[in-house]
């Protein structure tokens, strides 16, 4: 008796629609800029990513690299000892002007940069809906 495990994104809102058309409509290689503080957006779009916050390596050398990324994805945003890391590391996303936000994204092989809809780029915009922005790079 073979049984398989199916699994179902629950994922709903603006969220979720911009996570099902990211899936839909860009090619499986794709690799997407994404605000640092949403961590699903890989398994939810089934798309590669330049960095997350909760999605760190654990040797040393990764570790670097994870840090040196998610400081190019703030704008080297300074963290608070106790401070609010969703509000800290959203508003050094939301700080990467229009230039930097391509300078980054190109300088990790990014096609895509995700953005709140409220944080609007001067790039050619592939989706948007209430919520979020999907912009082309590429």
């Amino acid at each position: 008796l073979v049984r398989r495990v199916q699994v179902v994104r629950a994922v709903t809102g603006p969220w979720g629609e911009m996570l099902a058309w990211v899936e839909g409509h860009t090619g499986a290689d794709a690799v997407f800029l994404t605000p640092p503080y949403m961590e699903d957006f890989r398994i939810g779009a089934q798309r590669a990513i330049v960095v997350d916050f909760k999605s760190f390596a654990f040797g040393d050398r990764d570790a670097l690299e994870w840090e040196r990324r998610l400081m190019a994805v703030t704008g080297g945003a300074r963290f608070a000892l106790r401070g609010d890391r969703w509000a800290e590391l959203r508003a050094g996303y939301a700080s990467l002007s229009n230039a930097a936000a391509v300078q980054t994204g190109r300088a990790y092989g990014a096609d895509y940069v995700v953005r709140e809809a409220t944080q609007p780029l001067a790039l050619p915009v592939a989706y948007q809906n209430p919520g979020w922005t999907v912009y082309r790079l590429r």
